[in-house]
């Protein structure tokens, strides 16, 4: 009796791999297993296993997690005995093949060259009889490949994704397939990444809370690798999903997703700051929408002055600077304030208020909170207000046309957490007084090579909003001339609709600063795509021109020498560097560490400009 109790024990043991095998851990096994709780499509790394002509596969049951199972290779077939035990269920199960005919091994196609076991024209059998079909599952349409891609079960992302082109700050919304694994309480979702199409990344759940580990490599660009990172208030981090188990979705946290050029620096690709993953139809993606004026409102000239707070890296307030810019208001009768220009660096961003009657029977101007201005650098930007310690709405007084500070402006990257860009302090807006004064010189920033191809080179300048006495000035009233040299004859540059096709009258020689059509204008002239060659000049030059009622004034001629450097236009004195900066081609600073074509611009002792291309 107890040889008998022997035999059959042995006969109920799984198969083990011999100590001489050669195991590998990086294939991949995919399989439609079929059952009475439905159809679930399975795809998940296995071990598979070589000895001589015998191969062992660790194979994924839902009996034992995993058992190994072993066949023979003989010229490209791979032959698995029927009857192996698996695991016991309620009694013991067993591996069998199952074919046309019935009962018979589970026989796999081995392309050795690929590297590639697939499941012949049959089913293997999970059954409760190693020499019968008594099934408690099946598995269909199983393959095994070396490196393979893991597939998951099909769900749909809603998302907001953000970046850079051409054409400068895109935002992208779409909804759209996503793949996802869940196996306790590992989680992977086969990401949409725009570098290569989708990048798998893997998390771990705990409770109601995913977490994707930073670093993840997200696929390359240029030769370049780009990785996965989260960033909140406290830099780079984890990325974590919140998980409602009940409605199966995954909810990005209060965060942003990045897809990031560093491990350990914010220089994202790309980021996501809004995804959404449902087993069902995905929750579609809320726009933001930018403040438009109500048409039939005059806007007029104002001041926005305020203490600018500046943070030491511990966060508190290490120094405060004035600042003042010009702005725009707009009144609707008694019950609306429109304000454009809060945010410097969105300038023709508005930002609505509402009147209402205070506490003490003052006016106040409610501008509520999470007004969106625009993208700058790739992040949202919002308007919020800070009062007692609290972020909420952001609130002036009215007196009389003037606007006086209740609270603290945030120019903030986040709707809901405290992420600032700039943070003022005394804000008020107040209506400028409109006089006869002499504008500031205006600064010619870079200037880029004639594009022959396109017919365009990029002039970027810096129109004052000052007079000489640094006095602020109505950009209403403010315009830019452009001038040429060749060999001591100065020219005006005329601007003609045949060639700027954007341009509000036939012809200009005077361009208003706040002429700003996004195509080949833009604000103030930080961004003017002359259509000529003015190259072949010997000097490009730049005049600011003031005027109220029939007093018009100049500012000095600025000039730029067309010599070289690198391609590029520049002063042609050789003498001391004062300061430089580093822009990105639409004119905006970038740190030294941002990747790409940059113009290094150097300000020069005697006030003169070179402008350097960098490629990093």
């Amino acid at each position: 009796m107890a040889a008998m109790l022997t035999i059959v024990f042995r006969a109920q043991a799984a198969v083990t791999v011999p100590d001489d095998a050669t195991v590998e851990d990086d294939w991949v096994c995919s399989f439609v297993m079929h059952s009475t709780g439905g159809d679930e499509t399975v795809s998940e790394a296995m071990k598979v296993a070589f000895s001589g002509d015998d191969v062992y596969f660790h194979l994924p049951n839902p009996i034992a997690g995993n058992t190994w199972v072993k066949g023979t290779i003989t010229n490209g077939v791979a032959i698995f005995a029927r009857g192996q035990y698996l695991g016991n269920y309620g009694g013991s199960v067993y591996m069998v093949g199952q074919d046309s005919e019935g009962i018979c091994d589970v026989v796999f196609t081995y392309d050795a060259e690929n590297q590639a076991f697939a499941l012949a024209d049959q089913q293997l059998v999970l059954s409760a009889s190693a020499t019968a079909i008594d099934a408690w599952a099946y598995y269909t349409g199983m393959a095994v490949v070396k490196g393979g891609e893991i597939a998951g079960d099909q769900w749909n992302i809603s998302y907001k994704m953000h970046y850079n082109s051409n054409s400068g700050e895109m935002t992208q919304s779409d909804t759209e397939p996503i793949e996802v694994i869940i196996n306790g309480n590992e989680v992977a979702f086969n990401f949409p990444n725009p570098l290569n199409g989708a990048a798998w990344i893997r998390g771990t759940l705990e409770g109601s809370i995913v977490t994707f580990a930073k670093g993840q490599q997200m696929g390359t660009y240029g030769g370049s690798p780009f990785y996965l990172a989260g960033l909140d208030e406290s830099g780079l981090c984890d990325v974590k999903f919140n998980y409602d188990s009940s409605k199966q979705v995954f909810t990005l946290a209060d965060m942003y997703l990045l897809i990031n050029g560093s491990t350990t620096v914010n220089n994202p690709w790309c980021y996501f700051s809004v995804a959404t993953i449902a087993k069902g139809t995905a929750p579609v993606t809320e726009e933001d929408e930018l403040v438009e004026l109500p048409s039939g409102l005059t806007a007029q000239d104002y001041a926005f002055t305020a203490k600018s707070i500046v943070y030491a890296e511990d966060m508190t307030i290490d120094h405060m600077d004035d600042v003042a810019w010009p702005v725009k208001v707009a009144f609707n009768g008694q019950s609306e304030v429109y304000v454009r220009g809060l945010c410097q660096e969105m300038p023709m961003s508005w930002v609505k208020g509402k009147v209402s009657t205070g506490s003490w029977d003052e006016k106040l101007v409610t501008f509520a909170r999470g007004q969106y201005l625009g993208t700058y650098h790739s992040y949202p930007l919002y308007l919020l207000g800070k009062s007692y310690g609290e972020l909420g709405d952001v609130v002036f007084e009215l007196n009389g046309q003037n606007l006086i500070h209740k609270s603290m402006v945030y120019i903030n990257t986040s709707k809901n957490q405290e992420a600032p860009l700039d943070v003022y302090a005394n804000a008020d807006i107040k209506k400028l007084t409109i006089q006869a004064a002499t504008p500031a010189n205006p600064v010619i920033e870079q200037y880029l090579d004639f594009n022959a191809d396109e017919g365009y080179a990029p002039l970027m300048l810096t129109i004052p909003t000052t007079d000489v006495n640094g006095n602020m000035i109505a950009p209403s009233r403010l315009g830019y001339r452009l001038y040429t040299e060749k060999d001591g004859s100065q020219q005006l540059y005329t601007f003609t609709i045949d060639k700027y096709k954007d341009l509000p009258e036939q012809e200009m020689t005077l361009i208003p600063y706040e002429l700003a059509t996004g195509y080949n204008f833009y604000l103030g002239g930080s961004l003017l795509f002359l259509n000529d060659n003015l190259e072949q000049n010997d000097r490009l030059g730049v005049q600011s021109v003031y005027t109220v009622g029939s007093d018009v004034r100049e500012s000095e001629i600025v000039w730029m020498s067309f010599g070289k450097v690198d391609g590029m236009a520049t002063t042609t004195h050789d003498v001391r560097i004062e300061n430089e900066t580093l822009t990105d081609l639409q004119g905006r600073r970038v740190s030294p560490s941002h990747r790409g074509l940059l113009i290094k611009t150097q300000h020069m002792a005697d006030g003169s400009i070179r402008t350097v291309k960098v490629v990093k």
